[in-house]
Formats: C-alpha cells, sequence, structure tokens
C-alpha cells in the first residue's frame, strides 16, 4: 500500500484576478519538497474559503507542471485563478503525495 501524505496552505487571490496566464495576482506555484521519486504522484485541489456569501465560483484557467530549478528534484505545479467577485477570496491548497 501507499503511503499518503497531506498538507494544506492558505492562499488569497485578489478581486477580480484575470486568470491571465503569467498574471502574478493570479497565479500561484506549489510544490511538496525536493529529492522527489519519479514514480511519487503529487497534486493540489483548491478549496474556496470565502469571508462572503454569496460567491461566484473560483476559475482554474491553467494548469502547469513543471520542475524547479534547483540541484533537486523538486515538481511543481502552477496554478492560474481567475475570481470574479468584488472582494478577495481565501482559499485551502490542499496537497497530497503518495509514494
Amino acid at each position: 500500500m501507499a503511503d499518503v501524505d497531506t498538507k494544506s496552505g492558505t492562499y488569497t487571490i485578489r478581486a477580480h484576478a484575470s486568470g491571465r496566464l503569467g498574471d502574478p495576482d493570479s497565479t500561484f506555484t506549489f510544490w511538496w519538497g525536493d529529492n522527489a521519486k519519479p514514480t511519487e504522484y503529487f497534486n493540489v485541489s483548491i478549496e474556496p474559503n470565502p469571508a462572503f456569501l454569496p460567491m461566484k465560483p473560483l476559475e482554474e484557467t491553467h494548469r502547469q507542471y513543471t520542475m524547479a530549478p534547483s540541484t533537486h528534484r523538486q515538481p511543481m505545479i502552477i496554478v492560474t485563478l481567475s475570481n470574479p467577485n468584488n472582494f478577495d477570496v481565501q482559499f485551502f491548497a490542499n496537497h497530497v503525495r503518495a509514494l
């Protein structure tokens, strides 16, 4: 059976963030750590935690996979979101890694 590890982080996306690729208000980078094995599974889910309801849904406009520019193996997931709301939205980024 696989070993599964989880982490959760809290982030905020600004009101009216565009969701354009490369927009610093819309782009979030996630990684687990270094020395990952090529057979590991790593993913991130997004769960809104708004201060106000109702809210319009956040939209994931891009998801990219790359490696960190380091000497150790460190997979990264770059997620771009848009926020059509008139207020900032806090969200949880739930990380999962299976070995």
